[in-house]
């Protein structure tokens, strides 16, 4: 099918769209204007605007308009009229019109790609594109107001972002439709005339800053960062991309340059016209769009010269691969990971595919080395005990596929016995790609790829606005235009093609990285990589890894055809009695069995989603139960693997979860094989069986999961809050303590247990009807032997812990040595809500956030991640603050003093608000909750929420919505000024989770409640552990060290020890949130 894109601007030529999905009802157009900037456009019709017949002629839009919602509330009238006096209109760009309340209208987004990335970075301040990525929105001079555009999105239910990669750097916004043109101007004058203001650069160094000690832990980056390192040198892939403190400002005023001038220079010279793509869709027309874009767009200057006009590929092409002859890549490096983990990658340099785009053979090779079915590599890694996880292939990261190079990687997560033997491992490997080779690309295989490719795009399910800009936006990174809508889709099967990139995959072109805790301690030639500070050392690659010798294997077999692979795609006829239903109704309600059930009258679509909750009273009631059902999931999973990885790859999907009160099965795609897939979960799950292998393997990965799961310090912190709140809630650290007394007996006599005394509660809806729904449950209750049971569980009982009144505070030192930020949450805890007070502050939590951004992150520099939000904690309510900030630079007392601070500013701000901007909030939030569901599983799971919380309140966002249009500004800013933000000493119940970085200030202000003074290295975790030769008792030693301020506010509680403090406190009555 084709997609027509007729139209051109200023006499540039329009183009046609390779490929258009049969469910997709957008319209699309691309345009080129006069001063080269490239755009598609995308109209989403599903909006009718009803406009003034007294010009039927002209074109039409609605942002002016001054009516929303079907309500007559006066609290609701005008809200827009803020937007007419601050938008200015071209003359005969945009005629005014009425409209009709219309509950499908959606939010609106636009992309925009700089087609330069940090590959352009000047040697002599690395980071740069990055820092311009930060700057570029803040101010230009049509709208000079620093924080303008967040201020503008945020107060308007909207949201902007931007990241870099290697070759380009995207900026991404989302607002209301209505709004939508006031946020194209600000963002267009971003880029026509950004201010670039020198206080502004300075400041947002600092921001850059912490964003890269944030990425400090994360051995990904770190071994990204090493790679850079070792590339050739003057290559633009030998950079560090990321940017700090001292390559974007000590350094250049060393060198005797100032920071600003650099900025302007990269500013004029690639953010020209020429070199930026821009992504728009809203429900407006075409020709609306296009008229916007050109008249805001078409402002952007060119390049200054012809010859200086960027394409893809941004800089000089003049280099080659960015390791051809570098004696450095073919060797074995031996790098100590921050996490515990026990890897090894095998890296070659490939030729760039970019070209290669209607065979995709990277992608073909990937799919065979990373295939998990029957014969594959990993499977036999499997069953030898040798690994536990296999990746490969090249990922989207402007790292791995870029104009110069393809990394292609293969990652195995090793078992103790693969460590053991890494020499089978790596034998196994080139054993298996030489089968690969031998027997040379297949047509078959292609073809099915290409099959399920082709399923995939013409069922797609409809995505927000601004996820389909951004991925239309990377697509066109890398392909012709004509491809964006489509992508990769295995066009032309190109034997020769991939076999000369199979051929590649040999020792002698490979990189080895062996990632091993503890892998340095007994070497003397350890070097330090320059920005993260990583320790690796270098050996030459065995020679029998290099000699393997080619022969024939009956180890390994070639994929068998998918058996999962939907061929058919009836949509089911809903029957009479079902009708067409808003809500899911309770379509069987036996002793053990709870199946809700709603028809799909409105996606149309051959899928459907189904989860089923099991639900026992043994299911939390301990740690060591928590721990016993994370290893059976972990278990049953990896049980699974083989059996289920065929679906998929077949566009099915399966996962195993947990909540509170039990263990989540989702099943979920093409229906026409789901009941396949739940049917080999189930057959797992009952025959459940472990080796004692497989059971010592899978508790030592429970065991590093664990532990990097709290060295995060964000993890740590959201982890600790739930602990105290909840009472079946269990930190990592806890867990990863009491891991070891766990056995396989335990496990099994556990699992047991657990399935003799549990019910199901499920949820069914797409492309099912009732009476197969039905069916489906009565044959699950048989299996599991549900139908059995005559007597009724009783639902479980979820209830908060009430913080005492004052200030509460449970200060941790992070248990990650690298990390040097500090993570603080303020929580407040309020009372039992109802649907009234979560609408209240749902208001307050949105009319925070920019204040919060620009206080705490912009002004004040706290750190680059600050968030305001409100909290439901199993029916009670509350809010909270969250800063991660420097430890080099705050402590947390400090930042305590701070977030106590912008909540005193937040009283003077709603204060002195004028009424429209609140209108304007409460419009934004009553927007965002019309607005409709655009996927079978936003519905799903909006639904689904209301069960797994036992409050089935199905019809919530219509409560809300009523709620939301009764309030008034002079009843909320009683209610947040005086009960909320006012923090009287007799009714505020506040916690303060503090986890300290490894920071100069925020350890220098920390005392053990024992009075001692911390001493960076005696308490490092990681030197702790260093001392203990058996890794499997490493985990013994990590144990929560709570802290002080060596100035002791009196006034403040500091918890130094949160079993017994919870102990201490009360409970909440159960509460569900349904009046």
């Amino acid at each position: 099918m084709m997609s027509s894109a007729n139209g051109t601007t200023d006499g540039q030529t329009g183009t046609q769209f390779a490929l258009k999905s049969k469910n997709d009802k957008l319209v699309y157009k691309y345009i080129v204007l006069s001063n080269g900037l490239k755009a598609i456009l995308v109209s989403d019709p599903t909006f009718t605007a009803v406009t003034d017949t007294t010009d039927a002629n002209s074109v039409s839009s609605d942002l002016s308009d001054n009516s929303d919602s079907e309500s007559n509330s006066d609290d609701l009238t005008d809200v827009s009229s803020c937007d007419e006096k601050e938008e200015p209109i071209a003359p005969n760009l945009i005629r005014r019109h009425k409209r009709k309340s219309n509950s499908n209208e959606k939010f609106a987004a636009m992309a925009v790609v700089v087609r330069t990335g940090s590959f352009a970075d000047p040697k002599e301040i690395q980071g740069l594109a990055h820092l311009v990525e930060h700057v570029i929105t803040m101010g230009s001079e049509e709208f000079p107001e620093e924080n303008g555009l967040d201020d503008y999105l945020t107060s308007r239910g909207g949201y902007q972002n931007a990241h870099t990669e290697y070759e380009y750097t995207m900026f991404e916004i989302e607002v209301h439709r209505k709004h939508f043109f006031g946020a194209l101007q600000r963002l267009a004058h971003c880029f026509i005339h950004p201010l670039l203001r020198p206080e502004s650069i300075d400041r947002e160094i600092k921001p850059v800053d912490t964003e890269y000690m944030s990425a400090l832990p994360d051995d990904d980056v770190r071994l990204e960062q090493i790679f850079n390192g070792l590339a050739n040198e003057g290559h633009p892939f030998n950079a560090f991309p990321w940017g700090n403190a001292l390559s974007l400002k000590t350094i250049p005023e060393q060198n005797g340059t100032e920071t600003q001038k650099y900025v302007k220079e990269f500013v004029d010279k690639y953010y020209t016209s020429d070199n930026i793509h821009v992504v728009v869709q809203s429900q407006e027309s075409i020709e609306i769009l296009e008229q916007w874009v050109t008249e805001l767009f078409s402002r952007v200057k060119p390049s200054v010269a012809n010859n200086e006009i960027k394409n893809s590929q941004q800089v000089n092409i003049k280099y080659d691969k960015p390791f051809d002859n570098n004696p450095n890549f073919n060797k074995l490096y031996f790098v100590e990971p921050v996490n515990e983990i026990d890897q090894i990658f095998f890296y070659w340099c490939l030729p760039p595919e970019a070209a290669h785009y209607r065979t995709s053979p990277i992608h073909y090779v990937g799919n065979i080395v990373g295939h998990e079915g029957k014969g594959s590599l990993i499977s036999y890694l499997r069953k030898e005990n040798l690994a536990l996880e296999l990746i490969g292939g090249i990922d989207d990261s402007g790292f791995a596929s870029n104009k110069y190079s393809s990394i292609f990687m293969i990652a195995i997560k090793l078992t103790d016995l693969g460590n053991k033997n890494i020499d089978r491992v790596v034998e196994y490997v080139f054993e298996y790609l030489n089968v690969l080779q031998r027997v040379g690309p297949q047509e078959w295989f292609f073809d099915e790829m290409k099959r399920i490719e082709r399923n995939a795009f013409d069922w797609q399910e409809e995505q927000t606005a601004i996820n389909y800009v951004k991925k239309l936006a990377n697509n066109w990174n890398h392909l012709p235009t004509e491809y964006v809508l489509c992508g990769n889709k295995y066009f032309d099967f190109d034997k020769e093609l991939i076999q000369s990139y199979l051929n590649l995959l040999t020792p002698n072109n490979a990189s080895f990285v062996r990632l091993l805790t503890n892998v340095l301690k007994d070497r003397k030639d350890i070097r330090v990589e320059n920005w993260f500070g990583t320790k690796y050392a270098v050996n030459e690659v065995p020679p029998k890894w290099l000699a393997f010798k080619s022969y024939s294997s009956t180890r390994f077999q070639f994929p068998n055809p998918n058996p999962y692979v939907a061929t058919d795609f009836e949509i089911k006829k809903v029957s009479g009695c079902d009708g067409k239903p808003l809500y899911p109704t309770k379509v069987l309600d036996k002793k053990r069995v709870k199946l809700w059930y709603k028809s799909d009258n409105k996606f149309k679509l051959p899928k459907a989603v189904m989860k089923l909750h099991l639900i026992s009273p043994y299911f939390g009631d301990s740690v060591e139960s928590a721990i016993m059902i994370d290893l059976f999931v972990e278990i049953l999973m990896q049980n699974l693997s083989e059996e289920v990885y065929d679906a998929s790859l077949a566009g099915l999907y399966w996962s195993l979860s947990q909540t509170t009160t039990g263990l989540v099965i989702t099943v979920s795609g093409f229906n026409h094989k789901l009941n396949l897939l739940l049917e080999c979960i189930l057959n797992k799950m009952i025959n459940f069986e472990v080796e004692d292998k497989v059971f010592d393997d899978m508790k030592k990965h429970l065991s590093k999961e664990y532990h990097n799961s709290f060295i995060d310090a964000n993890n740590l912190n959201m982890s600790l809050r739930l602990t105290i709140l909840s009472q079946k809630y269990y930190h990592f650290v806890d867990r990863r303590d009491v891991l070891n007394s766990i056995n396989k007996q335990t496990l099994q006599t556990f699992v047991s247990k657990y399935f003799s005394n549990f019910y199901i509660e499920s949820l069914i809806q797409g492309n099912m009807t009732r009476e197969e729904s039905i069916a489906l449950m009565t044959e699950i209750e048989s299996r599991l032997g549900l139908d059995s049971h005559i007597e009724s569980l009783e639902e479980p009982k979820l209830m908060t812990a009430q913080i005492p009144p004052g200030n509460g505070f449970c200060r941790v030192v992070s248990l990650s040595p690298t990390n040097r930020n500090s993570s603080v949450t303020n929580y407040y805890q309020l009372i039992p809500a109802n649907i009234r007070l979560q609408c209240m502050l749902s208001v307050l939590s949105s009319l925070m956030e920019e204040p919060c951004f620009n206080i705490l992150r912009t002004k004040e520099g706290l750190g680059y991640y600050v968030s305001a939000t409100d909290y439901d904690t199993y029916g009670i309510s509350g809010f909270g603050v969250t800063v991660v900030s420097s430890g080099n630079e705050f402590d947390c007392s400090f930042v305590d003093q701070r977030i106590e601070n912008f909540i005193k500013q937040m009283i003077d701000i709603i204060t002195k608000m004028d009424g429209n901007k609140f209108k304007e909030h409460i419009h934004s939030i009553i927007t965002s909750k019309k607005v409709p569901d655009l996927k079978l599983g936003d519905e799903f799971n909006r639904n689904w929420n209301e069960i797994i919380s036992f409050n089935y309140c199905f019809d919530r966002l219509d409560k809300e919505v009523k709620c939301l249009e009764k309030i008034t500004f002079d009843e909320f800013k009683e209610w947040s000024c005086n009960q909320i933000l006012a923090n009287k000493t007799t009714n505020k119940r506040k916690l303060s989770i503090q986890i300290v970085g490894y920071g100069k200030k925020s350890l220098a202000e920390c005392l053990t409640f024992d009075g001692k003074t911390l001493d960076l290295k005696k308490e490092s975790p990681e030197e702790q552990s260093a001392e203990i030769e058996d890794p499997e008792q490493r985990f013994k030693r990590f144990r929560l060290t709570y802290v002080k301020p060596k100035n002791l506010d009196e006034k403040h509680n500091f918890i130094d020890d949160i079993v017994k403090y919870k102990k201490s406190l009360n409970l909440f009555p159960v509460h569900k949130v349904i009046d």
